[in-house]
């Protein structure tokens, strides 16, 4: 959620309050003798004087929000009153009170279900009074189903409030749908379509003069323009959003338009004027005792100083970022503050510092992620569970479908047969001896026709429940989509970042293409005391099963470069083979899954320049002198195995200008574009061999051009990994 839609939410809720206060002051003022007794007490008196009208819902809503400050087990039981006095529905409740419910689950819990349910109702009670509201309402519910990821709901809703608008003429809603509907689009990624519907909410503003979107609506287009780097345009949005909010003084929001005026002016290299729109930011964070937002502000302006070269005052507003992190305590916070400081001493010169903060930026940043990526994975481990659930609902479907058609044919053949015996019937009416015989038939045909009757009143309901079982399978496979899209962000955060590679390792490529949304391959570049480790490993598998492994083998590797008893790659990998057999039980019955991985694994001492390789089943690839050298794994993966021996530890003395390459073997198994062989191991070799004296930006651009040249139309095999590194 944007920072613009935070604030517009604030201002609709305290648009409420003010209402509630109004008409709890008349409550207080008509129900209570005493005026001398507090606040508190007169609500409670309120809700036990057992009326049932919309005053003791209010007497909730105001207990909930007095308490909520410093009581917040007390804050969460009025709540679930407020819940229940909904379910229960015993009297009246308007729908303005029902969407501040709504509103209380958003701000307070972050609860979005809860949120919708709220919204959904208030938006059905407006309905029914035929109040233009229901359009406010029904913007706010879409808008929840688009920040839930739900963008058909959300669309749905959307369009529909700004059809009710139109059609009915509800001129004063327009904007807002508007501006919603484009929020939508710009989570989707449809920038295009988000600023004409961002300019359609400014022009109606404008047209019937209200003030109130005017300004959200241009900052909003400059935030699209600065995200497509089109800096120029974003600032000459900003600022005309900033003349509105500067007419209406509008203090928060003057606060972020200067702010984002300041970065776009620090992506032009403009820093004087950076530095002035953000010390105009920094007034106003300091005046609202802002502290969370006025850090990202400091931390602007020590880039900006950085940039001038004025490294003193850049230095005293890190201590200022450094003191409102020891009172905000958020890890977050701590890993921007040391990547600022990173950066900092990197722009100084001063590397040993640099390092130092860059690797305490690592930490935190990987702290904040963990927590993230044990939540999301066991979603995942979920939502692959229930993979297998849907595949056997679809094997049911089609099993259905079958009889349903054998039930149709069954009933069209007994329809032709009754149509029949009723033209033979008619033909033999007349004749006495017939009679008997006659009504028999008819007899049976009544009968035949109630089977059918309940044979099709079958159909119908299999068809219903069919439906049901479809939507359910289409709903889980959005959400299983979605959730290992989110998974491929988590394993793409654990990778290093690649400023820190690029410091460790100044000359190499990275070719990494996996085959599904997450990948069984990953690489390991880390920098720990002397030594500099360099992995590339291919774990079993692909997709979700794969990318479980891949996070395993990275945690471990993590953990075991800091053992001091491990002194070579050979030892590690032996390590490593154990508890991979540990964390998976793996035994060696002939019935356990062998799953595992395959590694090529690089030890560098930095100061004496010698190179400690092992590998199981991934070799090292060597160029010295146009000469290629191949330094052989043992043939064994890191799991359980037929004949498990000690992994070989090969020491190689590097010299400038040697060619390193290690990678995994998803480009030599690759079939062609005909399907009829694959790359094979030689081919690699002499394309390695062609190209290990260019550029690596150029190496790995003839490896990605040959790689789509030889698959062409086909399927992708395997993850794709080459890491190649030059001293």
């Amino acid at each position: 959620m944007s920072f613009i839609f935070k604030v517009l939410r604030i201002r609709t809720v305290l648009l409420l309050k003010c209402i509630s206060l109004t008409v709890f002051l008349s409550i207080i003022s008509n129900n209570l003798q005493s005026q001398n007794a507090s606040i508190r007490d007169s609500l409670q008196n309120i809700i036990n004087s057992n009326v049932l009208d919309s005053s003791r819902f209010i007497a909730y809503l105001h207990l909930f929000e007095i308490s909520f400050q410093s009581d917040t087990a007390k804050a969460n039981a009025y709540l679930l009153h407020l819940d229940k006095e909904i379910e229960e529905d015993k009297y009246d409740i308007s729908s303005n009170w029902i969407f501040y419910l709504g509103n209380i689950h958003m701000q307070y819990k972050n609860d979005y279900s809860s949120a919708i349910k709220y919204y959904s109702l208030a938006y059905q009670k407006a309905k029914t009074t035929n109040n233009s509201i229901q359009v406010y309402y029904e913007c706010w519910l879409g808008y929840t189903y688009s920040n839930m990821g739900e963008h058909e709901l959300a669309r749905k809703h959307l369009l529909n409030a700004i059809e009710t608008a139109e059609n009915n003429n509800i001129s004063r809603h327009l904007p807002f749908a508007y501006l919603t509907y484009a929020f939508e689009l710009r989570n989707a990624y449809e920038n295009e379509k988000a600023i004409n519907n961002f300019s359609k909410s400014y022009e109606i503003s404008t047209e019937i003069g209200d003030s109130t979107y005017i300004h959200t609506a241009l900052h909003e287009i400059g935030n699209i323009y600065s995200q497509q780097r089109l800096f120029d345009s974003a600032v000459d949005y900003h600022k005309k959003a900033l003349e509105i909010r500067e007419k209406l003084n509008e203090t928060v929001y003057l606060m972020y338009s200067y702010n984002d005026i300041a970065i776009d002016y620090s992506n032009l290299d403009s820093f004087a004027t950076s530095l002035y729109y953000f010390k105009k930011a920094e007034e106003i964070a300091g005046l609202i005792n802002d502290n969370y937002t006025r850090f990202k502000i400091y931390n602007g302006i020590v880039v900006t100083y950085s940039n001038l070269g004025d490294y003193n005052m850049a230095t005293q507003y890190l201590t200022k970022m450094k003191t409102i992190a020891a009172e905000l305590k958020i890890k977050s916070i701590y890993a921007n503050l040391y990547e600022g400081m990173y950066f900092h001493y990197k722009s100084m010169r001063n590397y040993e510092e640099a390092m130092f903060n860059l690797e305490l930026f690592v930490v935190y940043r990987d702290s904040v992620s963990s927590e993230e990526i044990q939540k999301n994975l066991n979603d995942l481990d979920v939502k692959y569970e229930t993979v297998k659930k849907d595949k056997e609902l679809l094997e049911n479907q089609s099993h259905i479908k079958r009889q349903q058609i054998i039930i149709l044919f069954s009933i069209i053949g007994l329809i032709v047969f009754a149509v029949f015996m009723i033209i033979v019937l008619r033909q033999y009416r007349q004749k006495k001896e017939a009679y008997y015989i006659l009504e028999i038939q008819n007899q049976e045909i009544l009968q035949q026709k109630e089977e059918i009757q309940s044979q099709a009143e079958h159909l119908e309901e299999a068809n219903f429940e069919i439906t049901g079982q479809k939507n359910v399978i289409e709903k889980s496979h959005r959400q299983i989509t979605a959730s290992i899209n989110y998974a491929k962000r988590i394993q793409e955060a654990i990778l290093p970042d690649g400023d820190f590679v690029q410091m460790l390792l100044p000359e190499h490529f990275i070719f990494y293409k996996p085959r599904d949304i997450v990948s069984g391959d990953f690489y390991f570049i880390k920098l720990y005391k002397n030594n500099l480790f360099v992995a590339v490993a291919d774990c079993t598998g692909h997709g979700v099963p794969g990318a479980f492994m891949s996070m395993l083998g990275f945690a471990l590797i993590n953990e075991l470069i800091r053992k001091p008893e491990i002194l070579n790659s050979a030892q590690l990998l032996d390590e490593l083979r154990n508890q991979i057999k540990t964390s998976l039980q793996q035994t060696g019955k002939s019935d356990e899954a062998k799953d595992g991985m395959d590694i090529a694994f690089l030890t560098i001492d930095i100061e004496t320049n010698v190179l400690n390789f092992a590998g199981a089943n991934n070799p090292l690839f060597l160029f010295r002198d146009n000469i290629l050298s191949v330094y052989r794994a043992d043939s064994m993966p890191i799991s359980v195995f037929i004949k498990e021996t000690d992994f070989t530890n090969h020491t190689i003395e590097l010299r400038k200008g040697d060619m390193l390459y290690i990678f995994s073997d998803g480009f030599v198994s690759q079939f062609d574009k005909e399907n009829k062989t694959t790359y094979k191991s030689k081919r690699f070799k002499e394309l390695l061999t062609s190209i290990h004296k260019k550029e690596l930006s150029e190496q790995k651009s003839v490896l990605e051009s040959e790689f789509f040249q030889w698959k062409g139309t086909n399927f992708q095999t395997d993850d794709i990994l080459i890491l190649g590194i030059r001293i």
